[in-house]
């Protein structure tokens, strides 16, 4: 059982290298329901590398503590809504994104307000990727530009 969802899980571990050559590995947990796979957990280390890359590239410490209470923000509703939608776990939490009216899809939502259909409709309108970012207490859907 997965939380308190029971079933036959698939667990998948990728190892590959980024486009800096740094090893990247990926952890998905998958079940098929209804013929569909949802995701239900996935980790990468990818994440805690760009974390600590822009922790370690910051030099004054009043910058370092404003960058981690928010990003402990961000990490806590991502971490509340992955738990509530575990398939939205497909969209990322924007990590060294400025959030601005251009790349902002739609309008900002309550925590409780966040549905994976939204989400997947916001998806269809972004030429790139959409991440989960937080503006004040609410989350909004963010355009990644694909560089």
């Amino acid at each position: 059982c997965f939380d308190s969802i029971c079933g036959d899980f698939i667990e998948l571990e990728v190892v590959g290298e980024d486009l800096g050559g740094r090893e990247v590995k990926e952890i998905v947990v998958l079940k098929k329901d209804n013929n569909v796979f949802k995701v239900y957990w996935y980790r990468t280390n990818s994440l805690v590398t760009t974390i600590e890359n822009r922790s370690n590239s910051q030099s004054e410490p009043i910058a370092d503590a404003k960058y981690l209470k928010k990003q402990k923000e961000l990490n806590s509703a991502y971490a509340y809504l992955t738990n509530k939608i575990p398939e939205i776990y497909q969209f990322p939490s924007c990590l060294d994104v400025r959030i601005t009216s251009s790349n902002l899809l739609g309008e900002l939502l309550p925590l409780e307000k966040v549905t994976l259909l939204d989400f997947s409709s916001r998806a269809t309108k972004c030429d790139g990727d959409l991440c989960v970012g937080l503006v004040g207490k609410k989350i909004a859907a963010v355009c990644q530009e694909i560089n």
